[in-house]
């Protein structure tokens, strides 16, 4: 499997794992977010073919591991979520802004927050 290959079933792993409904309950009329462990959402996820398909061969052809669980392939491929949210994320604020500067530091000189 090559690595654009790997990176498609990531995401679409990381797309069906990501549904509204997965992430959000009804409690008291109002729609709330729903934290889930990577457990809970491979339960959450358990009964849907496709999920558990490619799943299936992204453990068994990027993973290496023709037995892996989906809790293991969704925490395989969150993590790679993560970073590139994080990493990709961070350079563009520190592109966009000129770099991080310190609290306060666009405060004009005598200037005080209330």
């Amino acid at each position: 499997m090559t690595e654009r290959e790997a990176a498609a079933l990531r995401n679409w792993l990381l797309d069906a794992a990501e549904r509204e409904e997965l992430w959000f309950e009804e409690r008291d009329g109002f729609t709330v977010p729903r934290p889930l462990t990577v457990n809970q959402l491979a339960d959450e996820l358990r009964h849907d073919d496709d999920v558990q398909a490619v799943a299936a061969l992204y453990a068994a052809d990027h993973l290496g591991k023709r037995d892996a669980s989906l809790a293991t392939v969704l925490a395989d491929a969150s993590v790679g979520l993560v970073r590139s949210r994080v990493e990709d994320g961070g350079r563009e604020k520190k592109e966009g802004r000129g770099g991080w500067a310190a609290p306060g530091a666009a405060r004009a000189p005598g200037m005080m927050w209330g």
